[in-house]
């Protein structure tokens, strides 16, 4: 109770009490370097502070790809994500 899970391909891969941790840590484990674009969409309920810190560390750790934010407006996840 009280904790942010990252999950991919129906599997448990992150557990945090920070969302913005979570969401990092879940990011840097499934990208690649080959991939080029990293896709996320804001819930209804996430931070807008969250949203362009995990933006700004997104640029961080991957330099080369494109980091898209949008509003999904989801109203149970407060971060989905699209690796291209």
């Amino acid at each position: 109770k009280g904790e942010y899970i990252g999950l991919s391909d129906g599997k448990v891969r992150v557990i945090s009490d920070d969302v913005v941790d979570a969401t990092i840590d879940l990011v840097r484990d499934i990208a690649s370097s080959t991939e080029e674009v990293i896709t996320f969409y804001t819930g209804k309920d996430a931070i807008p502070e969250d949203n362009e810190t995990i933006k700004k560390k997104l640029k961080k750790y991957f330099p080369k790809m494109d980091i898209e934010m949008h509003k999904g407006g989801q109203p149970l996840y407060p971060y989905i994500f699209s690796i291209e």
